[in-house]
């Protein structure tokens, strides 16, 4: 048997609050839940998504007892509903969402927990607003007065309580849980406890909370309810071929939800568009793939070629070249404030915005069992959809962030502070969702540190793990040009020992740091190239100034501040060693670009840099010393004109095809679905 459970009647309860009937009531789902899956019946959770902050509790409890995917939620966006002020259509219109929802389920029974919720808050109850042959069953807790003590609410409060009763009546089992109130559900009903004919279809009446019953355990009263269900079912075996008929037509054919909306009143063009919109949202998916779609929202805008964008580029087009038999990858966009996410397209080799007059269709609806990846890292955006990303988890959709680093906060000094205060709101965004994706086991550790050691919540299954980074330039369109006297200057580091360094001039970088260590040893006479590729950054403008000043400039110090991906991959090839003196990295990628060339490696010992070189590289202490590297750099020419060296050349690298792999075995790892590609 398929029951699907609408959870309303814990949703809407403050079940620390409601000590009596609220958690009586959670124990009797919970233990009925156990019950009925181990005794061989499919249970589905129907969660509204309009108690948001209810859905991830539930999920997170239910998670040992359902697979994840039968806890399923459904999008009101109708609203107020409520009895005491909401809108008389919205609530219909939200009813027969809600049974639209549930009948896609197709279930053989659906269990309402608690019909006289709604009054005071959003909850939608009905039965047979629509054709379904399901089995409406429900418990009752309490049953609302017959007067309430503002009178000018009255005429209001009868309505919904009627609405209510007729609703008792449409069902076809109720049972009462709580003492005291049979009789007043018999004479609401007008039946006898028991009777059902075909001439009266009238539900059938089961008190639980007789004496008889009143002395059970819980699990005793849950397996009673189970036993309940499972005869009424029994009485109705032509209500399942009716039911199957009904779903198995096309679940986008809203004409007759539209239809019965329109016996109750004509809906304005708003109403239309809503309701229309509302019935897109809560379609759940036939079975096919899913939608993998790719966050680019700083690549689209603004594309510097290095860093974090040329991670971005190369994963997804190494993506977009696999043929996924359960996944369809897309690449989207948003702007900050913005609730939409749009496709991107494609021109040449750039993602691109497309015009403004083709974005709404552009529009992305997702769907339950899509998979939403921030891959890009634009935290104005991401905290500015805070509550939209938590609408679509409620929903159903899978959200991941790709974590690079947390630099901002392990060196806010280095940072401007508008960058680590949005940093530390952003953080607090990534742990709301369901995981963190970090390009590094460091960053994976260091993250998990934070959240521990700052006492921070995180959404109830949220789990962080990692990927590695490829390093073939050549499969993250790399940009092109040499300039006229390439050859010239790559002769030059050939025929001397040129150290190499590769990263934006940044203070944490250690360019400063480096050039004083090189000054030491140039005083000593050791005649060593200090070569830097990157560009200008940020809070580092007397080290920049000092660098385009110096007077070993194009002698023994060169800055190559533009240098394109095809200059840089020659200029791996004529240096002698790379240094890699930054004091904090998300990975390292130049230790992996190093390694390619069989470039040997000095590098700070840092856990990342382990992670990454293991023991083919050379490590200097974590000084802020510069003779420290400056003692470390000349014992390495030692080693290194002994041949006693350290060797890059069998260290582990990934090619992007192959990080691309683990980025989305890391995704199957966290959604829990089939981990083959």
């Amino acid at each position: 048997m398929r029951i699907v459970i609408d959870m309303q009647g814990l949703q809407h309860r403050d079940l620390v609050a409601d000590e009596g009937s609220g958690q009586d009531l959670h124990f009797l789902v919970r233990d009925f839940v156990e019950l009925a899956a181990r005794g061989g019946h499919e249970i589905f959770l129907a969660l509204n998504g309009t108690f948001k902050d209810s859905v991830e509790p539930i999920r997170a409890e239910y998670s040992r007892l359902l697979p994840r995917e039968h806890v399923k939620c459904w999008q009101q966006y109708l609203s107020p509903v409520s009895g005491y002020s909401g809108d008389d259509w919205a609530r219909h219109a939200s009813e027969l969402v809600r049974e639209w929802y549930i009948g896609q389920l197709n279930p053989d029974l659906v269990w309402i927990t608690d019909i006289f919720c709604g009054w005071l808050d959003d909850s939608v109850i009905s039965a047979r607003r629509l054709a379904d042959g399901a089995l409406q069953c429900i418990t009752m807790q309490n049953f609302p007065n017959p007067e309430i003590s503002e009178p000018r609410m009255a005429d209001r409060y009868q309505a919904w309580r009627s609405a209510r009763i007729d609703c008792m009546k449409r069902s076809d089992l109720v049972v009462i849980l709580t003492k005291n109130i049979s009789a007043e559900v018999f004479a609401a009903v007008n039946v006898s406890e028991g009777s059902v004919t075909k001439q009266n279809p009238s539900p059938i009446l089961l008190d639980l909370a007789t004496s008889s019953v009143e002395g059970l355990s819980r699990q005793s009263k849950a397996q009673a309810l189970l036993n309940s269900f499972e005869a009424r079912l029994r009485r109705s075996p032509e209500s399942i071929a009716i039911k199957r008929i009904e779903y198995n037509k096309d679940p986008t054919d809203y004409g007759e939800i539209i239809g019965k909306l329109a016996e109750i009143s004509e809906p304005s063009e708003r109403g239309l568009f809503k309701m229309i919109q509302a019935l897109r949202d809560n379609t759940i998916p036939s079975e096919g793939k899913r939608g993998l779609f790719l966050d680019l929202s700083t690549l689209v805008h603004f594309d510097c070629a290095t860093g974090i964008q040329r991670v971005v580029r190369a994963i997804t087009n190494e993506l977009q070249k696999m043929d996924l038999p359960d996944l369809d990858i897309a690449t989207v966009f948003s702007y900050p404030g913005h609730r939409q996410y749009y496709r991107t397209e494609r021109l040449d080799d750039k993602y691109v915005i497309p015009d403004k007059d083709r974005l709404p269709e552009s529009e992305v609806d997702f769907r339950e069992g899509d998979i939403l990846v921030l891959l890009d890292l634009n935290m104005a955006s991401a905290i500015s959809k805070k509550d939209e990303i938590a609408r679509l988890r409620n929903m159903g959709v899978k959200v991941y962030y790709v974590v690079y680093d947390l630099l901002p906060l392990s060196f806010p000094h280095y940072f401007v502070p508008e960058l680590s205060e949005e940093f530390t709101r952003w953080i607090p965004v990534v742990l709301a969702s369901d995981g963190a994706l970090c390009i590094s086991r460091d960053v994976a550790d260091k993250l998990a540190t934070w959240v521990k050691e700052h006492r921070l919540k995180t959404a109830e299954l949220f789990k962080i793990s990692h990927f590695h980074l490829g390093a073939d330039v050549q499969q993250s369109m790399p940009s092109k040009g040499m300039p006229k006297n390439a050859k010239v200057v790559l002769d030059y580091y050939k025929r001397n020992l040129s150290f190499l360094m590769v990263g934006t001039v940044e203070p944490r970088k250690a360019h400063g740091y480096a050039l004083d260590a090189f000054e030491s040893m140039w005083r000593q006479g050791i005649d060593a190239l200090l070569v830097i590729v990157g560009h200008p950054g940020w809070r580092n403008q007397a080290t920049v100034e000092r660098l385009r000043r110096h007077e070993e400039n194009g002698k023994r110090l060169f800055w190559l501040e533009n240098a394109s991906d095809e200059y840089l991959e020659c200029i791996y090839a004529a240096s002698t060693c790379l240094i890699a003196a930054s004091e904090g990295e998300g990975f390292g990628l130049p230790l992996i670009e190093a390694a390619q060339h069989k470039l040997p490696i000095i590098a700070r010992d840092l856990p990342v840099f382990r992670e990454v070189a293991g023991d083919h590289a050379y490590y200097f202490p974590d000084d802020k010393s510069p003779e420290v590297l400056a003692e470390a750099v000349k014992d390495w020419i030692g080693k290194y004109r002994e041949n006693k060296y350290p060797k890059s050349d069998k260290m582990p690298w990934l090619t992007w095809r192959q990080s691309a792999e683990q980025f989305l075995y890391a995704i199957r790892f966290q959604t829990g679905i089939d981990k083959r590609l």
